[in-house]
């Protein structure tokens, strides 16, 4: 028999954050800052749309370390998008990125009530 065990984050700490103007602007940094060999989408909850960047743990042992004890490191870019659509068209980049609703990710939940303070 196996054991599965539910360990969830325990602490999510916000290196950065960047708000846009609009959902459009977010989505073209996005793409350029994936580049061209990178597929991107973005997460939407509750009227915020953004992007989570996270470290890659190659870089800090002490950063894989605090991962597998439930805290994990990102930056986040964001805009506002009062309601949901499955996609936003970065017009420059001619590309369509998909949006995830994410509602019912308590982690994503979290992380957009926590943004919206930031806004106010």
């Amino acid at each position: 028999m196996v054991d599965i065990l539910n360990k969830p984050l325990s602490q999510i700490v916000v290196r950065q954050f960047v708000k846009y103007n609009s959902p459009e602007v977010l989505a073209r940094n996005v793409v350029v800052q994936a580049g061209a060999s990178q597929s991107v989408s973005l997460t939407w909850v509750n009227g915020v749309v953004f992007k989570i960047i996270t470290p890659p743990f190659i870089i800090s042992e002490l950063l894989a370390k605090e991962y597998v004890e439930g805290k994990l490191h990102i930056s986040l870019l964001y805009a506002e998008m009062k309601t949901f659509a499955p996609s936003i068209h970065a017009a420059e980049e001619k590309i369509q990125i998909p949006i995830l609703d994410e509602s019912d990710n308590k982690e994503a939940k979290a992380i957009a009530e926590w943004l919206k303070q930031q806004s106010e």
